[in-house]
């Protein structure tokens, strides 16, 4: 399978219409790969699309209108075949809608687009939920990019603006913890434990940046834009860390599995369009 590549002065990025994954981001002038290169025996995966679900449903499965569906972690979005819709140079843009096999997990019919365009040393990455279906549809969508950290002990994650209070939410058997831990948050100082207990979820993160140094240099920021959740993962001691915008997040240890009730679902009416964007900024 051949990949597809945009690029400018600054970037070249290249995908795969499998799961319309990001498979590369480069920094010319450096002449530096900066995205995790999808190592099978340590994790097989570059930076997935997340839908129409964030996160592990209890026992993996939801309701809707009384009937029980099931749905894997993440949904099925990574996994599945995008169209090529638009492609130019420095802009490409995929396309996913529902087919039989989607329709077995997620009963509504949509136009699910991720645009990706470069914009100097920017890589701007778009969601869009189109409800093409004559019900309401509810679903979250999130990124889930993995940069390289290598070795994990040299890396640092900066937040800005600094000093602002964040709500810390943790898993337990993949469901967030009811009860949050509240701190002013700076800098997360990496180390081979710190995802011992899997991924670190904050609330409320719309409009803030996480920047990621490494031994004391500044490599990419994360702008969240209008994304109000954000996961930090990794898997124990690996040379990556993920920095994971995301509109909505899974299930609480206490939810009732209706996707109605579901915390961070978004309802989007029949005719009616969702968008949202984090960005990716190299330095």
């Amino acid at each position: 399978m051949s990949e597809l590549s945009i690029a400018n002065d600054f970037l070249i990025a290249s995908f795969s219409p499998i799961g319309a994954e990001l498979q590369s981001l480069f920094d010319v002038a450096k002449q530096e790969e900066l995205l995790w290169q999808a190592n099978p025996s340590i994790w097989p995966r570059h930076a997935p699309i997340l839908f129409p679900i964030v996160g592990r449903l209890k026992d993996n499965t939801y309701t809707h209108n009384g009937v029980k569906f099931n749905m894997n972690q993440h949904g099925f979005a990574r996994d599945s075949n995008f169209i090529v819709e638009h492609h130019s140079a420095s802009e490409i843009s995929f396309l996913l809608t529902e087919n039989e096999t989607t329709l077995e997990q997620f009963p509504f019919h949509f136009e699910f687009r991720v645009n990706y365009k470069l914009v100097d040393n920017t890589l701007i990455q778009q969601f869009s939920v189109h409800n093409t279906d004559s019900k309401t549809l509810y679903c979250s969508f999130g990124g889930h990019p993995a940069f390289i950290a290598d070795p994990i002990e040299t890396v640092a994650l900066h937040f800005e603006p600094k000093q602002m209070q964040y709500s810390l939410y943790l898993l337990k058997e993949g469901s967030i913890n009811i009860q949050p831990l509240q701190m002013d948050l700076d800098t997360i100082h990496l180390n081979a434990n710190s995802f011992d207990n899997d991924a670190l979820i904050f609330e409320k993160t719309a409009n803030i940046a996480i920047v990621l140094e490494n031994n004391g240099i500044a490599k990419i920021k994360i702008s969240t834009c209008d994304m109000p959740y954000l996961g930090i993962w990794s898997k124990p001691n690996a040379p990556f860390v993920c920095i994971e915008p995301w509109q909505g997040w899974a299930d609480f240890e206490t939810h009732n599995g209706e996707i109605e009730s579901k915390s961070g679902i978004l309802a989007i009416e029949p005719g009616n369009t969702n968008k949202r964007k984090f960005e990716i900024t190299v330095f």
